[in-house]
């Protein structure tokens, strides 16, 4: 990490990741992580123009009814020049917000950044012609993408304004991830090159995150969390696991560090997998992971 802000002019400069909110789900993506990272710009689109004029984010685009949706110099501008991964956020079911994500995914890609999107699906509540069309444009997004995530709520919903409220947090929660991992200085082990070789062209990706009072547990509840993706972790050919802890005891230290490895002792020379971790006192549990699959 370092090494890359080495020859960084100010702190303007000093930006990682991008993070760009598509439509209203993605904007309103945008305005809860608004000012909560560093090393992060955040930029929003959207073709209603009361959307934009709510937020406090400063870097924000109109969206056009034609066939040019995005205009290049706005997509200059929400692409931050010095970003190395670019996170597009965006509901998969309006298809003026999933040609703009498609269009900012191709120049994306063509500035040589790693490139991932985190799409909310709503199939819980949608008819099934309507599901079938989601996923065309899933297929069409994820072919301009290097990753691509589905943000799926995982609680139990009593009722569609919940599970879609729930549906809006876990958009909230995988990319705060995502840029966590990619912007916190002085990880052990892991910084967004590790990242970027990880997820690069690697197709459907999930984020499974569990917490608990020792690594066992945590991992357990973060596969848990993965059973509604369709795939099963034991399957991926790359894997990040990122772990987020309080400071440990002598003798809990040993403990955890035992659970880690029985969990990488799963796996074979042939799946790639990088790892990181870092201390956080203000957690409430002990123990915080995230596990990231991809190349099913």
């Amino acid at each position: 990490m370092n090494a890359i802000k080495k020859n960084v002019k100010s702190e303007e400069d000093y930006i990682l990741v991008s993070v760009i909110g598509v439509g209203y789900n993605g904007c309103k993506t945008v305005n809860s992580l608004y000012g909560k990272s560093i090393h992060t710009s955040f930029a929003i689109c959207d073709a209603y123009l009361e959307s934009l004029n709510e937020s406090p984010v400063e870097k924000k685009v109109l969206l056009r009814q034609d066939n040019n949706i995005i205009p290049p110099q706005d997509i200059s501008k929400m692409l931050h020049h010095s970003s190395l991964m670019n996170i597009i956020l965006v509901n998969i079911d309006n298809n003026i917000s999933m040609q703009a994500a498609c269009q900012l995914a191709k120049a994306s890609k063509e500035l040589s950044r790693l490139t991932l999107a985190i799409v909310s699906m709503p199939s819980l509540v949608e008819y099934d012609p309507k599901k079938i069309r989601m996923q065309r444009r899933y297929e069409e997004l994820k072919s301009h993408v290097d990753c691509i995530f589905v943000a799926e709520s995982t609680e139990n919903s009593t009722s569609v304004e919940e599970y879609l409220a729930n549906l809006d947090n876990t958009l909230v929660e995988y990319a705060y991830s995502l840029i966590e991992m990619g912007t916190i200085p002085n990880l052990i082990c892991l910084d967004i090159n590790n990242i970027k070789f990880i997820l690069q062209n690697s197709g459907d990706a999930v984020l499974g995150i569990g917490s608990g009072i020792r690594v066992s547990k945590a991992i357990n509840e973060a596969i848990n969390n993965l059973r509604h993706t369709g795939h099963a972790i034991s399957n991926a050919k790359r894997m990040i696991v990122f772990l987020i802890y309080k400071k440990w005891e002598q003798g809990e230290l040993k403990k955890n560090i035992s659970d880690l490895n029985a969990f990488f002792n799963q796996y074979d020379d042939s799946v790639e997998i990088t790892w990181g971790m870092i201390v956080d006192e203000n957690m409430r549990e002990n123990v915080k992971i995230e596990i990231i699959g991809c190349c099913f």
